[in-house]
């Protein structure tokens, strides 16, 4: 309504009154309440994108058309940590897979849905960082054609990218600067911590019990948790970064615990106390040696407490689905991902090591 007010302000008397309402609503509820008090989204992990990209297809005309601009009023509550902490590697063209290059996020909610968005905000608040992380996607300016298919053939396709040529302000350096490396999110149990912002590096991120590490350009360790059952997952505990070492610590009411100690410049570990083996799937074609997984030349897994008992090369295939799982969705480029099983120690123990080989 409000975009359809500002290309009829001055020919339909009442434009003038949609106007009005579209303004209030973005002041009173949208802006102020569109996000977390901590910058998180409650409604999903691709939200945060959404959110962003009505709230610009309105106040960007909105200050051109009128000289109202809600962009400088209200840019507090235009935060963008949630992309800073979650994208982890460049982003290729075509289909993406889930964490692929945003972690805990779904196949479609990957860099190119977040790019256009961040050369918006880089150009609008002059952040070197937004830039940095958006000419990490090598798909700017396409069509994001998504593995999502309905069961009438109908293909899901963003048509975002185009915005790019309009967003993009070249003048504005693409540099991280001396931003922080942890967040933390307690609106949705959500947190991360970097290596550095270098594309590729060490990246963990931790949701109601769901863990993905990305190492080396590939997520190296999923695993997902249902997390609409409350005793599913674990929770986040507490967030610590003392710059050389970042800590994440969870817990939940039977007395698992999760533990992620990420070591600055290139090594992560892992410690997860639980009853029964622990099974997880990741990207990429690792070469299993023992209690290790090497993926050539980008990163190394090893577990030291514990065993692997189970190494599936194809183990895994996601099932495309929304609404819950009600409705299935066609896969027009269906992949089958490696599926690792570990035993914990005597004392209900697993101690995972990743880090990024030099060579990277």
């Amino acid at each position: 309504m409000g975009v359809t007010a500002l290309a009829l302000l001055g020919e339909v008397p009442e434009a003038k009154s949609w106007l009005d309402a579209t303004v209030k609503k973005f002041e009173q509820h949208l802006l102020p309440k569109g996000l977390a008090p901590d910058g998180a989204q409650v409604e999903g992990a691709t939200f945060w994108a959404s959110t962003m990209h009505y709230r610009i297809f309105f106040m960007d005309p909105l200050r051109r058309v009128t000289g109202r601009d809600l962009l400088a009023e209200f840019q507090k509550t235009m935060s963008a940590d949630v992309a800073l902490a979650s994208i982890a590697a460049r982003n290729q063209p075509g289909y993406g897979q889930s964490h692929q290059s945003v972690i805990l996020s779904p196949s479609y909610g990957q860099l190119a849905y977040h790019s256009p968005v961040l050369l918006f905000l880089a150009r609008e608040y002059r952040r070197s960082i937004y830039q940095h992380l958006a000419l990490w996607d090598e798909s700017l300016g396409r069509i994001q054609r998504t593995r999502f298919i309905t069961p009438h053939g109908e293909p899901l396709l963003f048509e975002l990218g185009g915005y790019a040529f309009l967003w993009c302000d070249s003048s504005v350096p693409a540099k991280p600067g001396d931003e922080k490396l942890s967040w933390s999110f307690p609106s949705v149990d959500e947190a991360y911590l970097r290596a550095s912002w270098k594309p590729d590096d060490l990246l963990i991120g931790v949701r109601k019990g769901d863990l993905v590490v990305h190492a080396g350009g590939q997520p190296v360790l999923v695993d997902p948790v249902d997390w609409r059952e409350p005793e599913a997952g674990i929770h986040i505990k507490s967030v610590e970064d003392k710059g050389s070492v970042g800590t994440i610590v969870c817990t939940n009411s039977t007395g698992e615990t999760l533990a992620v100690e990420l070591h600055r410049p290139g090594r992560v570990l892992i410690r997860r106390r639980l009853k029964g083996d622990w099974q997880w799937s990741c990207h990429g074609s690792p070469v299993r040696t023992g209690n290790t997984l090497t993926w050539k030349k980008s990163a190394r897994l090893e577990v030291r407490s514990g065993v692997i008992v189970n190494w599936e090369p194809a183990g895994y295939t996601p099932v495309l689905s929304v609404g819950f799982g009600k409705l299935k969705m066609a896969d027009p480029a269906p992949m089958a991902f490696p599926r690792c099983t570990i035993r914990p120690s005597t004392n209900d123990e697993v101690v995972i090591e990743v880090s990024v080989l030099p060579d990277h």
